[in-house]
């Protein structure tokens, strides 16, 4: 899916201890900065409002790219 999404998969290890326990470390490429602050923040979202116009559209979008792809894992672990 990330790859689907202009993204690469750098690592992944999966876990058979337990469902959601792997780890995968993604390029997110020119979305680095964004998705970096998106998952990583521990900044109110607020902060993105205070953001030029064609920034927050940007970051809108890759908020939307990085729920698509981390939906789609867990949505692909059900149907296992």
């Amino acid at each position: 899916m990330a790859y689907l999404k202009g993204y690469r998969c750098n690592y992944i290890e999966l876990s058979d201890r337990a469902s959601g326990n792997g780890v995968s470390i993604m390029d997110y490429g020119e979305d680095l900065e964004l998705a970096d602050a998106i998952l990583n923040s521990k900044v109110s979202a607020r902060i993105f409002n205070q953001l030029p116009k064609k920034d927050r559209v940007r970051g809108r979008g890759t908020a939307q790219t990085l729920l698509e792809i981390f939906l789609a894992g867990s949505c692909a672990l059900l149907i296992t």
